[in-house]
């Protein structure tokens, strides 16, 4: 199946912006003591990646891979394929932590430190961001957008498009270009009674594909949002022993089956049909 591309001119189309947060779990894992050994799951990285890549051209979808930069180091190479596959990069840090366990130093030299590690494998020049967990939302996210300029990054998509508006509206602010570097909002679901991420992950495995399309498409998700998505929900089941330990309890290792595996082709369908939508354009993020 080849999707053609949508003229933007023809019609007016609701435009999301695509990024996959390109992370190797079994690495991050690893890495974070939580598995024994990262050898024996590596290569589903490797495959995830390959089926992620051959699905965007099968519909005709260029990304932003926000790429981790210890995952990048494992994995050169992949991350030059999908450079060289016409697909825009960033940085999703260096070693996948949550910005309230850094300092405000140690945050910028992780963010330094993955921006010139990127950079070095794709030799291009790498200007967007997205924190481990969209942490920096959650805390002075103001001052780490301080923080990202100081580390030469030109624009962050790391804040859900109802957590910016509530932040706009504490701190007084009225233009969301007065932040210190250009904010691309996460896409959420607004209405007058509730609000909540809506941007991809879990969120879209829960709802039929049909009814997230649909809402997606909506009067109740704003215009020039972001997803996040992420290569191990893309391809085959996902072996949860990549994540958490052998030794773990049969509830445990089932309630992680569960939170990755449940309706694992409901991502694959949602950008299908709004790829082939007339009332979506999709595109990797227009710094």
């Amino acid at each position: 199946m080849i999707i053609k591309k949508k003229n933007p001119s023809q019609t007016k189309a609701k435009i999301f912006s695509v990024g996959i947060d390109w992370e190797d779990i079994a690495l991050i894992s690893f890495e974070h003591g939580k598995i024994s050994s990262y050898e024996d799951h590596k290569d589903f990285f490797v495959k995830e990646t390959k089926y992620l890549l051959d699905f965007l051209v099968s519909i005709n979808l260029k990304c932003t891979f926000f790429a981790q930069a210890k995952t990048a180091q494992k994995h050169p190479e992949l991350l030059q394929l999908i450079h060289k596959g016409g697909h825009s990069i960033g940085s999703h840090g260096f070693r996948h932590v949550a910005r309230n366990k850094l300092t405000d130093k140690e945050f910028f030299y992780d963010c330094l430190d993955s921006k010139n590690t990127i950079e070095d494998i794709i030799n291009d020049k790498v200007e967007g961001y997205r924190s481990p967990l969209l942490s920096i939302s959650r805390l002075s996210y103001l001052e780490s957008l301080k923080i990202l300029k100081e580390a030469g990054f030109k624009y962050d998509s790391s804040i859900p498009a109802h957590s910016l508006k509530k932040l706009m509206t504490n701190l007084k602010i009225n233009d969301i270009n007065q932040f210190p570097i250009k904010v691309f909002p996460l896409t959420s679901f607004n209405s007058r009674f509730i609000s909540f991420n809506l941007a991809g992950g879990s969120t879209w495995r829960v709802l039929p594909s049909s009814l997230t399309s649909l809402i997606l498409m909506s009067k109740y998700t704003s215009n020039n949002t972001s997803f996040y998505l992420h290569p191990y929900e893309f391809g085959a089941r996902i072996n949860p022993y990549r994540a958490i330990s052998s030794n773990s309890g049969k509830f445990k290792v089932f309630l992680k089956s569960m939170r990755w595996n449940l309706n694992k082709k409901a991502i694959e369908k949602v950008l299908i049909s709004m790829a082939l939508s007339k009332k979506t354009n999709l595109t990797p993020i227009n710094k």
